[in-house]
């Protein structure tokens, strides 16, 4: 997704001029903070685990797998989410409906 779509510079610029983007390994072992709250790595045995906010997000999108396009309004309520990837024709036909 990183090479063809973000970098894409049409849905670049809707993306930054009209969305906070976050881009989330659900298996990044970093702390993130997220909207105040500080959410972290959770580790679940033999140096695997998931991310605390990639669960969070998931579980209330209703999604399994990855990876998964979510995106929040302001009051943290999801207005979209999908599982797999967008093409960059989907990509620029939800960017023109926000």
């Amino acid at each position: 997704m990183d090479k063809q779509i973000f970098r894409d510079t049409a849905i670049a610029y809707i993306i930054n001029k009209k969305l906070l983007p976050l881009k989330l390994n659900a298996e990044q072992k970093d702390s993130i903070v997220f909207f105040n709250k500080t959410y972290y790595y959770l580790p679940n045995g033999n140096g695997t685990g998931i991310h605390e906010l990639a669960l969070l997000l998931a579980n209330n999108a209703g999604i399994e797998g990855y990876p998964q396009t979510i995106i929040l309004n302001p009051k943290k309520e999801i207005i979209f989410q999908y599982s797999g990837l967008l093409k960059k024709k989907e990509w620029l036909l939800l960017m023109g409906k926000l």
